[in-house]
Formats: C-alpha cells, structure tokens, sequence
C-alpha cells in the first residue's frame, strides 16, 4: 500500500507541478465501492510556496464483480457535469489508463 501512495502522490504532484511532494493523507475507502477509492493529500511548493491538496482517486480494481471496468465513459460524464452552471461537483483533474 505504501508503493501506491508514494506512486500516486508523484503522479499527482507532476499534475500539479509540485517540488518536494510528499503525501499529506493517504486512506483507502471501503464502503462498498465499485472501483478502488482512495484518499490522497499532497503537499508541497511551487514558485516558493507552499502548497497542498486533496484528493478522491478512483482506481480499476485487479478484479470485480462488474468487469471489464471502463474509466474513460465515467472520466468524461464527470468532466461534462463540471460544465454545467449551479451543479457544485469538484474538479476532475486528470485520467490515467496506464493501470498505476
């Protein structure tokens, strides 16, 4: 577990363009979610200040109930309901298919 917070911190923190990234909350969520959900706090600088933030990480599970899992449909309804005014939804930063 220590292997996929340290890779998905250094994911995020490149996304952010963060120097010294360190993780600031790392927790697995398992109430009864389809897909892997984690918690991940990253903190760190860039241009000189200090910067951190927080994060929901939904990751394709090695295996489950409702395969063939397909982030991108979900990525992109995300990213469609950002889009629409007086909905208050967080920020979808980023998909990544490379399975980290």
């Amino acid at each position: 577990m220590a292997e996929l917070a340290d890779e998905l911190v250094a994911f995020l923190a490149s996304k952010l363009e963060l120097d010294d990234a360190s993780p600031a909350a790392f927790r697995r969520h398992v109430e009864g979610f389809s897909w892997e959900t984690y918690e991940v706090g990253v903190r760190g600088s860039r241009d000189g200040a200090a910067v951190e933030a927080e994060f929901i990480v939904h990751r394709v599970p090695g295996a489950g109930l409702l395969e063939p899992y397909d982030p991108r449909p979900v990525f992109e309804l995300r990213r469609a309901v950002e889009r629409v005014e007086g909905v208050p939804v967080p920020a979808t930063l980023s998909l990544d298919e490379r399975g980290v």
